[in-house]
């Protein structure tokens, strides 16, 4: 439970300062949008806090994709999910390679939760 708190703690501290020092809106909708989910992550799958800035680092990065990919691709539908399911693959093997095999599974286990479609990048680009 100590842990636990700790850990909460830390992860509050890091999106604190990381909040102040956000890049312009373009880039901030993603980036809290990236926290948002790593945040969760960190609860659902059990990551410690240098888990969690690379699950924060690689969703962004997944969600910066998605949107050059929703730009490039809005007029072809099968495309789009063709790319965006790339995306959401090289996510996939870019958590497993830090995240220890229980993670992994548990992220599966609610990976649907956190997948990028046309429709979520869509309202994502509107916003902006």
């Amino acid at each position: 439970m100590k842990k636990l708190i700790t850990s909460a703690f830390i992860a509050f501290t890091l999106i604190s300062v990381n909040a102040s020092a956000q890049a312009p809106t373009g880039s901030s909708s993603i980036n809290s949008q990236a926290s948002d989910i790593a945040r969760r992550m960190m609860n659902e799958v059990q990551l410690n806090e240098s888990e969690y800035i690379q699950v924060r680092k690689y969703t962004a990065e997944k969600l910066e994709a998605a949107a050059q990919i929703q730009s490039m691709y809005s007029n072809d539908p099968d495309m789009l999910n063709k790319k965006l399911n790339e995306a959401e693959d090289r996510y996939n093997f870019k958590l497993q390679s830090f995240m220890n095999p229980k993670q992994f599974s548990n992220y599966m286990a609610v990976s649907d939760r956190y997948k990028v479609n046309a429709s979520a990048v869509a309202g994502a680009v509107e916003k902006e």
